[in-house]
């Protein structure tokens, strides 16, 4: 992977507007400005610009135009090849070269975009059907669903990074995906998140 594609990967993390732009797209598919709008706090003006340097970088889809009876809508949606082709080893490499303020600016602002993403999976759960909940409760949690949190001791936390590491690589690697692209629309959702506690500062006392 060029180092100016990873560069660019990296910048669009990095940015609060761009990073909830391509999080919500991975949710929905495609999205017109007023509906990214609805869940992006800036100016109709910043979310053009954003969107204008996603697609120009490959990150985004030249716009689908559908003529509606008195007016066009253009619908956004994410070119996912080009995030696809990212190697985890590479990734790791530049962020080692990565400056503290970088870093800490490029963490906080993808915890921030999850955070939309949460939003607007706990508002979808929220309108869910009882039908869809009944099947919830057929299917049981275990088959379909994963909830979890733990604060775990250093040991336990380097143990259970190692025994998720297979996991992370089946779901990172596209080539396990390409035939389920071609025949299944459906995307069901996986957040991983894994911190070390010298990240938590004032946190820290609460654990002790």
């Amino acid at each position: 992977m060029p180092s100016d594609h990873l560069d660019d990967l990296f910048e669009i993390l990095s940015s609060q507007t761009k990073s909830q732009i391509i999080a919500l797209l991975a949710i929905h598919g495609k999205m017109t400005v007023t509906q990214i709008s609805e869940h992006v706090n800036t100016s109709r003006s910043n979310l053009y610009q954003a969107i204008s340097s996603l697609q120009e970088k490959g990150f985004v889809n030249p716009p689908e135009v559908v003529v509606q009876k008195n007016y066009v809508e253009k619908y956004y949606s994410l070119n996912e090849s080009a995030f696809d082709n990212n190697s985890q080893s590479e990734m790791d490499d530049q962020f080692k070269k990565m400056d503290p303020e970088k870093i800490r600016n490029l963490l906080a602002t993808f915890l921030l975009s999850q955070s939309l993403i949460l939003r607007v999976i706990a508002q979808e759960v929220k309108n869910s059907s009882d039908e869809d909940m009944k099947r919830m409760i057929d299917e049981g949690m275990a088959d379909k669903m994963v909830i979890s949190f733990s604060t775990l001791s250093d040991k336990h936390f380097e143990q259970g990074i190692s025994n998720l590491k297979p996991f992370l690589e089946y779901i990172e690697n596209p080539k396990n995906f390409n035939e389920e692209k071609d025949k299944e629309k459906a995307r069901n959702m996986v957040l991983v998140l894994a911190l070390p506690s010298y990240l938590f500062g004032s946190l820290k006392r609460g654990f002790d």
